[in-house]
């Protein structure tokens, strides 16, 4: 598994999941309860995650959202 984001808003996390996953892409978000433990700690943060075939295929699908919104 790699990463391919980072984020504290798992909003947007769970969002971009929901993308990569209606689009064929297993993605798992890591770490996604780490800032309920260390409440106040601003550099907690959530990853999301792909397995290694899919991290180009994944970072484009990301990007192009991104760049769309």
């Amino acid at each position: 598994m790699k990463e391919i984001t980072r984020d504290n808003d798992l909003f947007k996390l769970r969002l971009m999941k929901q993308l990569l996953e209606s689009r064929g892409i297993y993605a798992v978000i890591m770490d996604e309860h780490i800032g309920g433990l260390y409440h106040g700690v601003g550099n907690m943060y959530a990853r999301l995650m792909v397995s290694d075939g899919d991290i180009d295929e994944a970072v484009a699908i990301i990007k192009e959202t991104e760049e769309g919104a």
